[in-house]
């Protein structure tokens, strides 16, 4: 018959070939094995894209045969090109796109594989209904008539989907939206935390408190470092841990040291006078201690102790000041508070507080004033209302002191006391550190401050990145929400 040859070998044995002739046909199957089905055909049939601006044509297979049908392998090189062509439309509103719409067939590429072909829509017609064919042409066959492909775009079905896949872009939209506002909120709960004064004058102003607190602070630091030197005690005896007797805590003069003031040197001249033998008073921490100190003749002499205390047995008065209005003229302060325990000599704490009970004994509720005539006019002013005085000095005079009963120690203003209380260095005293962490609390403040306004810089740009980031997100959903809205219009229209 056509198409055969018969070749023999010897009597017995022929070979049959099957002789494939030139293109007569070209012929175009879907390239999925699936067969259309209606719960398939969106993988079968043209589908649109999600920007809604192409149809994206299923994968074809092109397959050149002879007249017999049969697949052709002998034939010559030939050129497929495909177009696009609508049905029933007056106007074009597809147009064929694709990387490839030219194909080549050889005897080596038959059947061809046709992929990645899209209907782009021309005009924004909406969602519609399309009927059209893919054509194939092949060159240079002479009798091939061109084959077609026809498909069909039904946007009822895929407007089922296309609401399916809006509903479920719309939920994740919700939640981006959602997530960006938490972001939000934790950003403004980092900014409130911030200690930052709402408005720039506002933060100008704190900055000029604390600066003249600095200033202020710093210029009385230095005044007093200048100003206000310490002095050693001076006393003949030795009290150092080798020479003090057994159960002795000290004495006033070793215990007990000047505060930094710059009238220091007068207020110690003033206890000196106050006090006087009373800055040699010891205080003993029991009584057998103290017989122990009676008892030893050499001791006694070498340490020449005068009143002894001991602590179980010591009741210091209570100190009454002026506060105020009720202050008499010219009242600088009790002298008690213008001394305390030097720490460095009396490290043990509870040494401390026996320490200062004993000073407050001995020197009870003297009263310092600015000048000695303060001090007689209230002297006086007392024993007029028949009321108690105490004992006062003036600063200006301070070797002379007034006593309780009115009367003075004319000895002991005229000469030098053998006994003084140390007067401690403003640089070693606590005065100074308070000062400095005063000075150190302000710089920090104002540093606090600029870190602040650093982080709330930074906390804003966040916070408006987040915004924009919101705002996008809450764009793309309300775009997203008017296309759901439109394509369930269109469901129910259709």
């Amino acid at each position: 018959g056509s198409g055969y040859s018969v070749e023999t070998t010897d009597d017995r044995a022929a070979t049959l070939t099957l002789l494939s002739g030139p293109i007569s046909a070209l012929t175009v199957t879907r390239a999925s094995a699936i067969r259309p089905t209606q719960g398939s055909q969106f993988a079968e049939q043209p589908k649109l894209d999600g920007a809604g601006r192409f149809l994206i044509i299923p994968d074809l297979l092109l397959t050149a045969c002879d007249e017999h049908g049969n697949r052709c392998n002998s034939l010559l090189e030939a050129t497929v090109e495909a177009e696009l062509r609508m049905q029933g439309e007056a106007e074009e509103e597809l147009a064929l796109h694709g990387d490839e719409l030219s194909f080549q067939l050889s005897p080596e590429r038959n059947p061809i594989k046709v992929q990645g072909l899209k209907a782009k829509l021309l005009r924004d017609v909406g969602i519609q209904n399309y009927d059209f064919g893919i054509t194939f042409h092949v060159t240079p066959a002479q009798n091939v008539t061109a084959c077609v492909e026809e498909m069909s775009y039904h946007s009822d079905v895929n407007t089922q989907e296309k609401i399916m896949t809006l509903e479920t872009e719309e939920s994740f939209r919700k939640v981006d939206v959602e997530e960006q506002e938490v972001k939000i909120k934790e950003t403004k709960q980092e900014m409130r935390k911030l200690k930052v004064l709402p408005s720039e004058e506002e933060r100008e102003e704190f900055r000029r408190r604390q600066q003249d607190i600095i200033d202020e602070k710093t210029a009385e630091l230095e005044r007093r470092e200048r100003e206000e030197q310490g002095e050693p005690a001076k006393w003949e005896v030795d009290l150092s841990a080798d020479s003090k007797p057994q159960g002795l805590i000290g004495t006033v003069v070793h215990m007990i040291a000047v505060k930094p003031h710059p009238q220091a040197v007068a207020i110690r001249d003033a206890l000196a006078a106050t006090l006087r033998q009373g800055q040699s008073a010891a205080v003993f921490e029991s009584d057998e201690a103290l017989d122990a100190h009676k008892a030893n003749e050499n001791e006694r002499r070498r340490c020449k102790l005068g009143r002894v205390f001991v602590v179980p047995r010591m009741i210091p008065p209570k100190l009454q000041g002026f506060d105020g209005k009720k202050a008499p003229e010219g009242y600088v302060g009790l002298l008690a508070d213008f001394a305390d325990v030097d720490e460095r000599r009396v490290p043990d704490k509870s040494h401390q507080e026996a320490a200062r009970r004993l000073f407050r004994t001995v020197c009870g509720n003297a009263i310092v004033f600015e000048t000695y005539q303060h001090a007689i006019d209230q002297n006086r002013k007392m024993a007029r209302q028949n009321k108690p005085t105490r004992r006062a000095v003036g600063l200006d005079r301070p070797r002379e002191v007034i006593d309780g009963d009115g009367g003075q120690d004319l000895q002991s203003a005229r000469r030098e006391p053998t006994v003084k209380l140390a007067i401690r260095s403003f640089a070693d005293s606590p005065e100074r550190t308070k000062l400095r962490q005063e000075i150190d609390a302000a710089k920090a403040e104002i540093d606090q401050l600029q870190e602040n306004l650093g982080k709330l810089a930074d906390l804003e740009r966040k916070l408006e990145s987040e915004k924009q980031q919101r705002d996008k997100f809450a764009q793309t959903l309300e775009e997203v929400r008017t296309q759901l809205a439109e394509a369930r219009r269109h469901a129910e229209r259709h």
